[in-house]
Order: C-alpha cells, then structure tokens, then sequence
C-alpha cells in the first residue's frame, strides 16, 4: 500500500507538471498571436502612431484570405481598411519605367502605372488626398465584399473583381483604354490617385458601362446578358456607400483649396475671392474653409482648412492676428473684414 501510494503521488505530480507546461505553451501562444495583431492597422490595439506599427508577414495575405472568403460575414481582416499612403503615389512615379518594361502581370492586360492627382502634388495636397482616398478605399473594400457575396450574385460573384481574360474579341468591343475592375480601383486608391468623388465614380461607373458595351445581346460573342444587372448592382452600392461615407465633401473641398495653392498666389487669391463671397451668401464657410477672429482687431477671416490646422487654431486655447495667416502672407488688421454682417 505504501509504494501504491508513492506511485499515485508520483503520477500526480506529473500530470501537474504537464498541465502547467501546456498552460504556459497556450500564454506563449496567445502572446505572440497579439503582437501578430498588433502590427495590422485598423485593430483595436493600434494605438495610432507610427511607432507602434509594425509590418508582419501576415498582411500579405489579406487578398489571398479576401478570395478565399466566400461567405457574407464580414470576418476582421475584411472589416479592416488600410489607408493610403502619399509614399505609394511617390513610388509609383518612380516605377513607371520599370513596370512598363516588365510588361502586363496579366496576360494582355498593360500595367497601370498612371499617379492621377497625386502626380506632381504638394506635400500639403498629398496629405489631403490621403485622407480623401481613405474614404474611397473604405467604399471599395464594400464594392469587393458585396461582390463576392454568392447569395447576392450567384455564379457570377466577382465577375468584375478581376480584368476580363479569355474573351477574344472583348478588346474589340471595349478598348483596353477603358477597361476597368475592382481591384484596379482598390490599387489606385492606395496611390492616391483619385483627387475627387467625380473622377472616382467615373472608374466606378465604366464597370457598369463596359458590362452594358459587351453583354447586350448582339454585341460580344460571349455576351451574358445577367451580368449586366450584376455590375448595375455593385456600382449601386458604391454610390449608397459613397453617400454613407462622413467627411468626403470636406476632404474634396480641401483637395480643391490645395490645388488651387499649388497653382500660384494669383490663383490661390481668386479663389479666396470666391470662397468669401460665397460664405457671406450662405451664411456659413464652403467646405475646406473656416472662419476666426483676430485677437488683435476683431475682424473675421476666412483661412482654409490647411492654415486652420497648421496653426492649431481647433485649440480652445488658440489665438489668431491677421499677421500669421499663412493663406495671406503680409496679412495686417488694416485690411477691411471678410465677414459683412
């Protein structure tokens, strides 16, 4: 009975010693998977700053998981949205000769390499179109989901994801100048490329457009006919969505301002002139614009969004003088008020 006993102790302290050795594999394991997160933006854990951030092997496999993903739930890594970045408009200028000597990723189909309003911008306006084109990567990353949705579009899910291959005589009947797909645009909204709503829904819409050219019966060899109803949907919700984004119609004014800047001082004061008039029409600043009063004199002066921000004026604590306003250089409290009551 005694050795029966000091074997059961035995195998009881074993079974402990590997239960605690699995306890500390699975902390291990847990540890590690949130590090793994915490390198993906948009997660919770992100704290926001850049020094946070850290690049894992993992964010290479979004589009891979993305179509692999037949389902309607929307799983983290489809809820998360990366944000574009000025560097990519850079580097796509820079890559221009190289991507053009290497030829089509896809057979028959030439590399689009064109920068759009990132092309020669400030860096104020690449800011600006940063945020302008998060908005759109935000809607085109719900075009891609809703696409993909097989209980929505059946057979025909993500028929416009990819370019049109395989078709002879699809060239004929849509020019490769116009041939467009969803992950076209997904790819040019990281570039920055889109400096307004118009020219993004204009990618948008050639989706459609190009269906209709091809699929109406009488047109295209291979036309379906069903898949024209297919891409009416799909640029439907990117407009629906487009319209539930906040802060487009802000971001787009500024992308105006900005360029308007960028074209000279002449430019930039005739479309101060305009922007004063049409807020003292209104009764309130056009969007991109904000109104303050000098600490100094008083009087109301209209600054653009750019200037509002660079000088800290969203502070309660903030002071504005006529002399600092960097939209007008040389600015003084002598000048008659922006804001006629």
């Amino acid at each position: 009975p005694a050795k029966a006993t000091k074997a059961q102790k035995g195998s009881k302290t074993a079974k402990a010693a590997a239960l605690a050795a699995a306890r500390a594999a699975a902390a291990a394991a847990a540890a590690a998977k949130k590090q793994r997160k915490r390198g993906r933006r948009g997660r919770e854990d992100f704290d926001g700053s850049d020094d946070s951030f850290e690049m894992t092997d993992s964010d290479t496999e979004l589009d891979e998981a993305t179509l692999a993903d037949d389902s309607d739930a929307d799983s983290p890594k489809e809820q998360r949205i990366k944000r574009p970045r000025a560097a990519a408009a850079a580097a796509a200028v820079n890559n221009v000769a190289a991507a053009v000597a290497a030829g089509p990723v896809i057979a028959g189909v030439p590399p689009d390499v064109g920068t759009g309003a990132a092309e020669g911008a400030s860096q104020r306006l690449l800011a600006v179109l940063e945020e302008l084109n998060y908005r759109f990567a935000a809607v085109i990353e719900g075009m891609i989901r809703f696409h993909s949705s097989k209980a929505r579009n059946g057979s025909f899910k993500r028929a416009f994801e990819l370019p049109v291959t395989n078709v002879p005589d699809y060239e004929a009947v849509v020019p490769k100048e116009r041939w467009m797909w969803l992950r076209r645009i997904k790819d040019r909204v990281q570039r920055c490329y889109y400096g307004s709503c118009a020219e993004f829904l204009a990618d948008v819409q050639a989706i459609a457009d190009n269906a209709v050219a091809y699929n109406t019966p009488g047109r295209g060899r291979l036309a379906t006919p069903p898949l024209i109803d297919v891409a009416n949907k799909v640029v439907d919700e990117g407009r629906k969505l487009l319209r539930e984004q906040g802060m487009v119609d802000y971001w787009e004014g500024r992308a105006q301002i900005e360029r308007g800047r960028q074209q000279g001082p002449e430019a930039f004061r005739v479309m101060l002139a305009n922007a004063i008039r049409q807020a003292n029409s209104a009764g309130k600043e056009p969007m991109g614009w904000h109104w303050v009063g000098c600490e100094l004199c008083g009087k109301w002066r209209l600054v653009s969004g750019a200037a509002f921000y660079e000088l800290g004026l969203e502070r309660e604590d903030s002071k504005f003088m006529c002399s600092q306003n960097i939209d007008r250089p040389g600015g003084r409290c002598e000048e008659p008020p922006e804001w006629i009551e």
